[in-house]
């Protein structure tokens, strides 16, 4: 169970929860099962705010509606775990009820970061062929960072990928492997580095669809081929530089799902280290 007692670390120990800040970074990570009251299928989420705006992460709630306290609850992109920051795996979503959730493995609490190692097996349903699927998850007070893990192995070859949940449409970093996400308004923005390990891998991007409320960006970072092993990780450092331009919410085309592949090349994000 996650437990810490200082300040800037905020632990919520029965239901796996951690909020680390520092300066304007802030990070959470939660564990726990997919059997709460008004559950989300979420199992391993975070989200990552600088100051009081959130850049990535959880989406939040949908509008209510009849679907919404009915059978048909986890037709909702946003309740179910497609639009959560969680791993999709043989093409499967994260189960509901109390028997699907994550496992804290391992914390490590110090002046300088936090680590959390979270075992997201039991989240995905029985037949999805995993051996071992482990989040790492690393908030770096010093370097100003958040590092984020999913490292997979299968008993047969499986698909596997992982997203980031935005707010706006990424700008382009200098290739492939890096973006940058913004806010409207703020000078300060995420820079978000990708490195896979395991095969070929391809980026592409979804709205998700959320009537009556800001549709959130959905980038996934995907192997090209089914793995026996990969891993797919997300680095994300605050850059106070100014964005090279600052896009407001999209406004997602009726029945949009994923668009083309992208191509994260070019801008820059102030000075990369």
């Amino acid at each position: 169970e996650l437990y810490f007692q200082q300040v800037g670390k905020i632990p919520f120990k029965h239901a796996d929860v951690l909020i680390a800040r520092h300066g304007k970074l802030a990070f959470a990570i939660k564990g726990g099962s997919n059997g709460d009251r008004h559950n989300h299928n979420d199992a391993g989420s975070y989200l990552i705010n600088i100051a009081d705006s959130e850049f990535a992460g959880d989406p939040g709630n949908e509008n209510y509606t009849v679907r919404t306290f009915s059978r048909r609850r986890y037709e909702s992109k946003v309740l179910n775990s497609f639009a959560h920051p969680v791993p999709r795996v043989g093409g499967a979503l994260q189960g509901t009820g109390p028997a699907f959730g994550a496992k804290v493995l391992e914390t490590e609490f110090t002046d300088e970061r936090d680590k959390v190692v979270l075992d997201l097996a039991d989240a995905y349903p029985a037949a999805v062929p995993i051996v071992k699927l482990i989040r790492t998850a690393v908030f770096n007070r010093k370097e100003g960072a958040v590092t984020v893990v999913d490292t997979a192995e299968f008993a047969a070859p499986t698909a596997f990928e992982s997203p980031v949940i935005a707010w706006t449409k990424p700008a382009p970093g200098k290739d492939k492997s890096h973006f940058v996400l913004s806010r409207p308004g703020m000078k300060e923005t995420l820079d978000v580095s990708v490195a896979v390990h395991g095969g070929e891998w391809t980026v592409s991007n979804a709205f998700v669809e959320n009537p009556g409320r800001t549709q959130p960006y959905r980038v996934s970072v995907a192997m090209r081929e089914p793995v026996l092993k990969a891993e797919i990780s997300f680095r994300y450092r605050l850059c106070e530089a100014p964005s090279p331009r600052v896009e407001a919410p999209l406004a997602a085309p009726a029945g949009a799902t994923y668009l083309d592949e992208i191509d994260l090349t070019s801008a820059t994000c102030g000075d990369r280290k």
